[in-house]
């Protein structure tokens, strides 16, 4: 973080989890740019997570250019969370675009999508976290997703 910024400027993501039916969890992911955020709440197999950590921490300029988990459909029946990091350009900059929503209609109806710009070794080092944290009781684990570039 940059000399004289706002802490609440500082992107974020978090994870938390709850034992739901083994080997399935419910999740909860949560987001924040300062100016955007976002949670939203979703079941996925413990290995499926382990294997997005693991494609996080080898995520790089030179190897996989993008990763991407996308669960159910903005017009299916339940709600969906699509979740992209990827290259944003050659100097090292990356990004990590949150797109969320259920599928109620009218005033119950929730979205939210936005990217956050980050550097590379805060979306290797989420990663590198990610499959360690599965393996304890810690209820949540949040990266800051800072960028100075």
């Amino acid at each position: 973080m940059s000399e004289g910024a706002n802490p609440l400027d500082v992107p974020w993501i978090e994870l938390a989890k709850w034992p739901y039916a083994d080997p399935v969890l419910h999740f909860r992911v949560r987001a924040a740019d300062g100016g955007w955020a976002a949670e939203h709440e979703f079941y996925l197999d413990r290995d499926e997570m382990a294997e997005l950590g693991r494609r996080l921490e080898v995520f790089s300029l030179a190897g996989a250019g993008e990763v991407i988990l996308s669960l159910g459909e903005r017009r299916g029946g339940g709600g969906w969370l699509h979740l992209r990091v990827w290259v944003a350009d050659s100097s090292g900059r990356a990004a990590l675009t949150l797109d969320v929503g259920n599928a109620e209609s009218g005033a119950d109806r929730r979205e939210a999508s936005f990217t956050i710009r980050c550097d590379v070794a805060a979306l290797n080092s989420l990663g590198a976290r990610l499959p360690r944290w599965l393996d304890t009781d810690a209820p949540a684990l949040r990266v800051e997703l800072a960028s100075d570039l």
